[in-house]
């Protein structure tokens, strides 16, 4: 199993979890109404921006976000938002399902303080860790394999989830 079948994978299961999308999927923000009308202008225009982590180091917030497309046959891409006082950025765009890049403008302490603040949201809307475990051991059984990068490695284990040996830890890609 890939990284984007789990994270696939992952998002149904959040979904049929009882209230799963409205708990895991948060409000924007109104710091972020600047940064969401630059997305919508742009040639790829987003229709819906879906909150699902929110990471605060110094004076400045960072977000990670599922962006729906306007049109049902584009992609649906992830975007890191950052906003402090002084307004908010759109630091990043990738395609949704991939790890998030790391690069000047996301330093590796943010992109682990996302990947878990996610991760928490996601084990607590399981039930807690052990059920998050069982899950974790069923999708790697199933397959034979699984593969995570390596931030959501960290944050699983941070969290107390123990990575089988059959998880596979993906090479961050260059950026």
């Amino acid at each position: 199993m890939s990284f984007h079948s789990f994270t696939a994978l992952l998002s149904i299961a959040f979904l049929l979890l009882p209230q799963g999308i409205t708990r895991a999927q948060r409000a924007n923000p109104v710091a972020l109404q600047p940064c969401i009308q630059q997305l919508r202008t742009k040639r790829n225009p987003v229709k819906t921006v879906f909150v699902n982590a929110t990471y605060q180091k110094g004076a400045k917030t960072y977000y990670l976000a599922n962006l729906f497309p306007a049109k049902p046959d584009l992609d649906v891409s992830d975007a890191i938002f950052s906003s402090s006082p002084s307004g908010c950025q759109v630091l990043f765009r990738y395609a949704s399902g991939k790890p998030i890049p790391v690069a000047a403008a996301i330093p590796l302490s943010v992109a682990q303080g996302l990947v878990l603040s996610f991760e928490k949201s996601v084990v607590s809307k399981f039930g807690g860790p052990q059920k998050y475990q069982s899950f974790l051991n069923s999708a790697a059984q199933d397959t034979g394999r699984l593969y995570l990068d390596p931030n959501e490695v960290w944050a699983l284990h941070q969290l107390g989830i123990r990575i089988l040996p059959s998880i596979k830890i993906i090479a961050p890609s260059p950026q």
